[in-house]
């Protein structure tokens, strides 16, 4: 693995300023927030995958050995469903009879052993299959087949509880549904068939709940939005042209407005929110591009990655650049990019960048292998 390379850059023309400093103040002391990357290798070629765990210390040190997570965890089977949920992730897969699970708490390293949850006995009479895994607990759809009934059915495998919050048919939401865990909220997007929009299409809503209890709080109509993005206890929500962010607690709009980039949802996303900015992601030529939009201000600016591409001498060129993560650390503005990309020796390379806003890169490090998601523990 290639050390960790600091490309410091100094900012002549703004060294006065408020922005500079904070850059060399980081320069000095680090990062001042600690980045996981979940990297990973197929096995032979096949489907099955070797999940390494990256850490970076304050960024600017080399990352840990990676931690191999599959003798961590026990990981003897095809987990494809491999998550990021809060501070938890967690590698899951599912057969008719069973669910297996492994968790692993990112801020404390703490592990929970590979378990297997037994379907038919878990939730009588249905077939469940978890959604989301968060703490001790699984949380996702199961339908009655005696009561002819989609349920929201949270199960805590350390002390084999069961909660159920029920649907009816028209409520479903199947292949359309988002499941969702911000904080100590969920969050349950659904169509419903018996209530329509004037142009005919089912009308949207979100089921808000405490994911610990699966005690459901309220209810927020959203018909005529294509997504959300739930970051508590803000809600932003996205349509051609415009987005608007709401406080879900108190029901009070704090931001809404268009924006020419806001074309579609498969070219534009909306993620971590902050007091009064969002981090942003914008389709290129070479993946999202990572922004920030102050909605203070209705100012969106990104992040210019040219340094990036103009620091990697064995690149070929622009073209061969393929942003696979990013996230923003809205605080001290710095985007967490993970990348990969063709050599002039024709082989590829992994890495993650630290980014400022001024596109000075600050910190970039080799990966042993393809990095898949990004955590940021402050």
């Amino acid at each position: 693995m290639r050390k960790l390379q600091l490309l410091f850059i100094s900012l002549v023309a703004l060294s006065c300023s408020n922005d500079s400093d904070e850059t060399e103040q980081i320069a000095e002391m680090g990062f001042p927030f600690k980045v996981t990357v979940i990297s990973s290798q197929s096995i032979d070629g096949t489907d099955t995958y070797t999940y390494f765990q990256n850490d970076l210390e304050k960024g600017a040190e080399d990352p840990s050995n990676p931690k191999n997570l599959n003798e961590e965890l026990n990981l003897t089977n095809k987990f494809q469903g491999v998550k990021i949920l809060n501070e938890y992730l967690s590698f899951q897969s599912n057969n008719l009879e069973e669910t297996y699970l492994a968790i692993k708490n990112l801020n404390t390293n703490g592990i929970d052993k590979t378990i297997a949850i037994s379907n038919t006995e878990t939730v009588p009479d249905s077939n469940y299959t978890p959604s989301v895994t968060v703490g001790s607990k699984t949380i996702g759809f199961s339908y009655n087949s005696v009561e002819n009934q989609w349920n929201l059915t949270s199960y805590d495998y350390k002390s084999n509880v069961i909660k159920s919050s029920a649907y009816t048919e028209n409520q479903q939401g199947l292949g359309s549904s988002t499941l969702t865990i911000s904080g100590k909220y969920l969050l349950y997007g659904y169509l419903d068939y018996d209530q329509r929009q004037d142009n005919g299409e089912p009308s949207k809503f979100i089921d808000i709940y405490e994911w610990s209890t699966l005690t459901i709080l309220k209810t927020i109509n959203v018909s005529g939005y294509l997504f959300f993005v739930a970051d508590a206890p803000n809600l932003a929500m996205q349509k051609n042209g415009s987005f608007k962010i709401i406080d879900f607690t108190t029901n009070k709009t704090r931001y809404e407005g268009n924006n020419n980039l806001l074309i579609a949802s498969d070219q534009f996303n909306l993620g971590t929110i902050s007091s009064s900015k969002i981090r942003v992601n914008n389709r290129s030529t070479y993946g999202y591009i990572p922004g920030i939009l102050n909605f203070s201000t209705g100012e969106t600016t990104y992040f210019d990655i040219q340094n990036l591409i103009e620091s990697l001498t064995d690149l070929p060129g622009p073209t061969n650049l393929d942003i696979i993560r990013s996230e923003v650390e809205l605080q001290n503005e710095i985007a967490v990019i993970t990348y990969q990309y063709y050599t002039t020796s024709d082989e590829y390379k992994y890495g993650v960048v630290f980014v400022d806003k001024n596109a000075t890169v600050l910190a970039n490090t080799e990966l042993q292998n393809f990095p898949s998601f990004i955590y940021i523990n402050k």
